[in-house]
């Protein structure tokens, strides 16, 4: 069993429709898993279970909705949307089990408005 551990709290303004970094490792677990730059890579064959928790200010009001892709793919069910009032903080949390097959696999979370992340704390169990 493999398991990482990541988060992010820089508090660095991203753009609209920009990759969401996942941060930095704080635990990790087997080789199956691993943080590459922005992204995280599966690198062996089976289930994963991914859980993303993230806290951000987007700059203006409306919606925000934030999207896991594997392989520059939408994970179908994989995204969250809150809409935010006046710069208030909004909650966005997604969970999803994804399948990896006999290659590496690049999973990335992208956001559609601009935002600073506050904290983001995400887990992948495979």
């Amino acid at each position: 069993m493999s398991e990482l551990y990541a988060v992010n709290s820089t508090g660095q303004l991203l753009a609209e429709n920009s990759q969401v970094p996942f941060g930095s490792v704080v635990r990790r677990r087997g080789c199956d898993c691993r943080l590459d730059g922005d992204s995280i890579i599966l690198c062996g064959n089976g289930y994963y279970d991914i859980d993303v928790s993230l806290s951000t200010e987007p700059s203006a009001a409306g919606d925000i909705t934030i999207q896991l892709y594997q392989d520059g793919v939408a994970i179908k069910g994989a995204n969250a949307t809150a809409t935010a009032v006046g710069g208030d903080a909004v909650n966005l949390f997604i969970t999803c089990t994804v399948r990896n097959c006999c290659c590496n696999s690049v999973i990335s979370l992208f956001a559609t408005a601009a935002h600073t992340p506050i904290n983001m704390a995400s887990r992948v169990r495979g």
